[in-house]
């Protein structure tokens, strides 16, 4: 008799339950906008607990200051959102230092930038 077992990925350790991104934009003109949030749901840490839902909020402005040079403002992880800690990863290694998965959540929090692009 062949048995088959299937195997679900969706309750394992550090597998999120979902993932989803949305992005908008605008403009008029000369300006422009946009923001966009990454949502990564709960996770199963291996020790039992489970990781609550995870948000990064980012928003942009932006201005054609010619037809060929830009300047735009950025804000990364505006509402400065940090993913629960995790045992597993909070052992005070120098390989995981946050206390979290930093190659699934980023590690800083908010951080802001001016960029300046032209075209030649």
């Amino acid at each position: 008799m062949l048995v088959i077992h299937l195997v679900s990925y969706m309750n394992n350790s550090y597998t999120p339950r979902s993932r989803q991104s949305m992005r908008m934009g605008w403009s008029r003109g000369d300006w422009s906008a946009s923001a966009s949030v990454l949502r990564i749901g709960h996770m199963n840490f291996s020790d039992g607990t489970v990781g609550s839902p995870y948000f990064d909020t980012n928003v942009a402005v932006g201005y054609d200051i010619t037809q060929d040079s830009f300047v735009s403002f950025t804000i990364n992880n505006l509402f400065d959102a940090i993913p629960d800690s995790d045992l597993a990863y909070d052992n005070g290694s120098s390989f995981y230092p946050y206390g979290f998965n930093s190659f699934r959540y980023p590690r800083f929090g908010p951080s802001a930038y001016i960029a300046y692009q032209m075209k030649f």
